[in-house]
């Protein structure tokens, strides 16, 4: 039976460690919608977003450059979402306001 490919760095699984980036990245852009939400945008800090996330800020600047690239990304994924339900709401007939 084939193994898992290895990552050159640790010698773990690529796939195990590709799954844990993508929990840290899905856990701080959540965190960062709540404060984003709550807060605002220029009152929400990343020690904001981290402490919320329970995570370091080195964990943050691992997965973005800046605030603003985890805004931008949180407005991406929330507001694809949101495109697509006023799509599909208009297909089925429903009034794109409600």
């Amino acid at each position: 039976m084939p193994s898992a490919p290895v990552g050159v760095a640790d010698g773990r699984p690529a796939d195990a460690r590709e799954a844990r980036r993508q929990e840290r990245r899905s856990r701080l852009t959540q965190a960062a919608l709540a404060m984003f939400a709550a807060r605002g945008y220029h009152e929400t800090s990343v020690d904001d977003i981290v402490a919320r996330a329970r995570m370091s800020k080195s964990a943050f600047y691992e997965q973005f450059d800046s605030k603003e690239h985890c805004f931008r990304e949180v407005l991406a994924q929330e507001g694809g979402e949101l495109i697509h339900a006023v799509i599909a709401a208009a297909a089925g007939g429903e009034d794109h306001r409600d």
